[in-house]
């Protein structure tokens, strides 16, 4: 019968061998279009996720505990123990993701690491396969989540820290071919604080406010070509009497600079009255501009 439904079929085989390649294109496809991220969550800021993968479970809020495991995890006296951790508590960001079965457990924790490295975090325990002990454990004991219990040859971990966070990263491919990396965030990155000299060198420019740090004073002392002080006013002034103000305001600055001994050839003087383009622009203003 399924030949006879074949040749009455348009096209005959050709057009059957045809419908099902599409279908069965379908039917791989299925999966992946289907696979929808945990409701409310997101990846971690700074980590792009592996391709084709997706968020199974999503944690996000403060915990009195985290054990960081430093060392192969073991049973001792029936208390599964790393051989070496660190005790955290504050902010947890938990991602926990699911790859197409074609993966292995290996590519997506060298997806992060590498990314995590590339970022300047500090390896403070690595380990791979049954060098790690128990996947048990690990699912168990450490994660709390039961379908990281996979094949033990398969594992990867990765302990890093970087100023004040640290990361666990675990990978593990199941018996179902089924593969879970978890990406565990502890604690807050520290806010990298931008001298004014930075800002004055990244931007080239810098709004000029007293007492002018001093690591400016000393750049521009040193400096051997010259800059400029910009003056700028409120727009509610008349265009006229706001340029001679601009002015007259970058002028005094730069008799300070010359006070605090910058060589006042070096200082150029230069007023836009009200044309300064900010809306922002509420008070009189200095800017010094560097070439």
């Amino acid at each position: 019968m399924i030949f006879d439904a074949v040749a009455d079929f348009p096209g005959g085989s050709k057009g059957m061998r045809r419908i099902c390649w599409v279908i069965g294109l379908m039917l791989l496809g299925a999966p992946v279009l289907a696979a929808k991220d945990y409701p409310g969550s997101s990846d971690h800021a700074g980590l792009d996720r592996f391709p084709l993968s997706y968020i199974v479970h999503y944690r996000d809020q403060n915990i009195p505990e985290y054990r960081l495991a430093l060392g192969e995890l073991e049973k001792i006296n029936g208390v599964v123990t790393p051989e070496k951790e660190v005790r955290l508590s504050g902010p947890l960001k938990r991602v926990i993701y699911r790859l197409p079965n074609s993966y292995s457990a290996q590519a997506p924790f060298d997806h992060f690491r590498d990314q995590l490295t590339g970022q300047g975090f500090e390896i403070l325990f690595e380990c791979a396969g049954q060098a790690c002990g128990s996947s048990n454990y690990w699912a168990n004991t450490i994660f709390r989540y039961s379908k990281l219990y996979g094949l033990e040859r398969s594992q990867r971990y990765l302990a890093l820290k970087k100023a004040g966070q640290h990361i666990a990263l675990y990978s593990i491919k199941r018996g179902n071919k089924r593969v879970y990396t978890i990406v565990d965030v502890i604690g807050k990155a520290e806010e990298q604080k931008v001298s004014k000299l930075d800002q004055l060198l990244e931007a080239g420019s810098l709004l000029y406010r007293q007492p002018l740090a001093d690591e400016v004073l000393e750049y521009l002392r040193q400096a051997e070509s010259p800059f400029w002080l910009l003056g700028a006013v409120a727009p509610a002034e008349d265009a006229d009497a706001g340029v001679s103000r601009s002015v007259g305001l970058a002028e005094a600055v730069r008799d300070q600079l010359v006070e605090a001994g910058i060589a006042g050839e070096k200082v150029r003087v230069h007023g836009v009255g009200a044309l300064m383009p900010s809306k922002e622009l509420r008070e009189a203003q200095v800017w010094i501009v560097i070439p």
